[in-house]
């Protein structure tokens, strides 16, 4: 009886690793077809603008590191395992088909775009409230420090300045 119990066990584990696995040359087709490789591109080349910008002090040698560190394709390679792991065998192969569509090609296209607005949306978003709350903040500080007649209290820290503006396309 134990022994009986113990192989089903074992086949159901063995059945539901096996459901783990999944196609890494499709889910490699998949992360291509995102242009995961070109975003990356286009992000390194908006850090080195931001780091010419920010911090004229950096040598050439270190573009050139920056460069050779940041592979696009190193990226897409830890990728692969990430939407190995979320997506089915069944579910990369339906979204490959959705991304052949034009629907899915549009979505490709716009994507980024999206991504770039939502962030600009969340970082005032999160700038308005942060100012918002370290405003009440210093308030309450200032009619407390008023009623104790303590003028010593340090003020709140500063609100931090937004990043720089990133450039889309």
């Amino acid at each position: 009886m134990k022994r009986t119990i113990f192989t089903l066990l074992f086949a159901a584990m063995a059945v539901g690793a096996k459901a783990q696995i999944t196609d890494t040359a499709k889910v490699r087709e998949l992360v291509d077809m995102l242009q995961g490789e070109k975003l990356m591109s286009n992000m390194v080349a908006m850090m080195e603008s931001e780091f010419r910008k920010n911090l004229p002090q950096l040598d050439s040698i270190f573009y050139v590191e920056l460069h050779q560190f940041a592979k696009p394709s190193d990226l897409t390679q830890m990728l692969v395992p990430i939407y190995a792991k979320y997506y089915s065998d069944a579910e990369i192969k339906q979204l490959i088909a959705l991304y052949k569509t034009p629907l899915g090609q549009k979505m490709i296209a716009i994507l980024p775009d999206i991504t770039m607005e939502s962030m600009k949306v969340g970082e005032a978003w999160g700038r308005n409230f942060a100012e918002t709350l370290f405003g009440r903040f210093q308030e309450r500080q200032e009619k407390l420090n008023a009623a104790s007649g303590d003028d010593d209290v340090p003020p709140p820290p500063p609100v931090p300045p937004p990043p720089p503006a990133k450039r889309g396309k």
